[in-house]
């Protein structure tokens, strides 16, 4: 197995010439990560989760029982 250039440098930042991509390479892989759909249905469920969770406490909070 052989090793890159950048692999040696480990968390070091990689000098230019070592350098294999470019950003633009780079864009594609973290774009799709973001656009992932299963990303936009997990915050959804769980930020619809923490608002009914939020306001069903608040609901029993206001009518006197405890929390």
């Amino acid at each position: 197995m052989s090793s890159s250039p950048a692999a040696a440098h480990s968390l070091d930042p990689v000098p230019h010439e070592a350098r294999e991509s470019t950003a633009a390479h780079q864009f594609w892989s973290w774009s799709g990560a973001d656009i992932a759909l299963i990303n936009w249905v997990l915050g959804a469920l769980v930020a619809g989760g923490l608002y009914f969770a939020l306001s069903a406490r608040r609901g029993r909070a206001s009518e006197g029982s405890p929390a």
